[in-house]
C-alpha cells in the first residue's frame, strides 16, 4: 500500500463471490472512520474469533494491525489474553484452536470503535460469513435450503437472502463458499465465460454426490446384514435318505 500509495484496499479469500458495490463499502469506512471492516459473530465473546474472509482496510488500519501482530508475543497483557483463550476447556474438547482469527479478535476488542462489523446487516445489505451456516451475526439469522443459505436472485444478478429475524430479504454483498461448499461455487456465478469449467466442476460434484449415496446406502446394507440377532437359514446340503 505504501509503494502504490493506496489508502483503502480489499482482501478476499479465493473461496469469495463478490456481488457488492465495493466503492460502496470504502465510503461508508470513510464516514464512519474506520481503520478497518470485517466479519465478527454474536459469539466472538466465545469462540475467540474474527473473520477477514473479506476484510477492506486503510493504511493506517493495516499499519496498526501489523504492529498489534508483532506485539502479540512482547506484550504482556496480550500474552495473558491469548494464554486465558488456550486454556478455555471449550478449545480443549474441540477441533479449534489458537489462529489467524484468532489475532483477528483480539485485534478487534481493543479497536471496536474503529471496526466496521461486515456481519451486521447496514442498509438492507451484508456480507456472508457462510454458506453452510445461518449464523451470520445472530443465531439462526438465514434461512436454509438443505446445507446451504436459500438464495434467491434479483433481475441484476444481485443475489438476496431471507433474513429470518428481521422477516425481509437481505442483499448479500459477498457469498463465502467455506469448506464442503466450495463444491458449489460454480453455481453462483453471474458471468457468461467459463461455461467449460462450470460444466466440469457441475459434473465432477454430482459424481460425488452419487460416489456417497452409494456409499452411505452399500454401509448401511452391511450394517443391516450384520444386525444383532439376525436369523439366517442356512441350507441342507446332506444326502438324500
Amino acid at each position: 500500500m505504501q509503494q502504490k500509495g493506496y489508502e483503502i484496499i480489499l482482501a478476499a479469500d479465493s473461496d469469495i463471490m463478490l456481488y457488492g458495490d465495493l466503492n460502496e463499502l470504502a465510503q461508508r469506512m470513510h464516514r464512519g472512520n474506520y481503520q478497518a471492516a470485517f466479519s465478527i459473530g454474536a459469539d466472538h465473546g466465545w469462540v475467540h474469533c474474527a473473520s477477514g474472509h473479506v476484510s477492506c482496510w486503510t493504511r493506517a488500519g493495516i499499519a496498526n494491525f501489523c504492529t498489534f501482530l508483532l506485539s502479540l508475543y512482547t506484550d504482556a497483557l496480550i500474552r495473558s489474553d491469548w494464554e486465558t483463550i488456550c486454556a478455555n476447556p471449550l478449545l480443549n474438547n474441540c477441533h479449534v484452536g489458537i489462529s489467524d482469527m484468532t489475532a483477528l479478535y483480539l485485534f478487534y476488542i481493543r479497536n471496536k470503535e474503529t471496526i466496521l462489523n461486515q456481519s451486521v446487516v447496514a442498509d438492507n445489505q451484508v456480507f456472508d460469513h457462510n454458506m453452510m451456516m445461518a449464523t451470520n451475526y445472530e443465531h439462526g439469522e438465514y434461512a436454509m435450503q438443505g446445507r446451504v443459505k436459500r438464495i434467491k436472485w434479483l433481475r441484476n444478478g444481485q443475489p438476496i437472502a431471507y433474513n429470518q429475524l428481521k422477516n425481509t430479504t437481505v442483499r448479500m454483498s459477498a457469498l463465502h463458499f467455506q469448506g464442503n461448499s466450495k463444491n458449489r461455487i460454480h453455481r453462483y456465478y453471474t458471468g457468461n465465460d467459463l461455461l467449460l469449467q462450470r460444466v466440469f466442476r457441475e459434473s465432477r460434484l454430482q459424481a460425488a454426490f452419487m460416489y456417497y449415496k452409494a456409499k452411505a446406502g452399500w454401509q448401511r446394507l452391511r450394517i443391516w446384514w450384520h444386525r444383532p440377532g439376525k436369523q439366517v437359514d442356512v441350507p441342507d446340503y446332506s444326502p438324500a435318505q
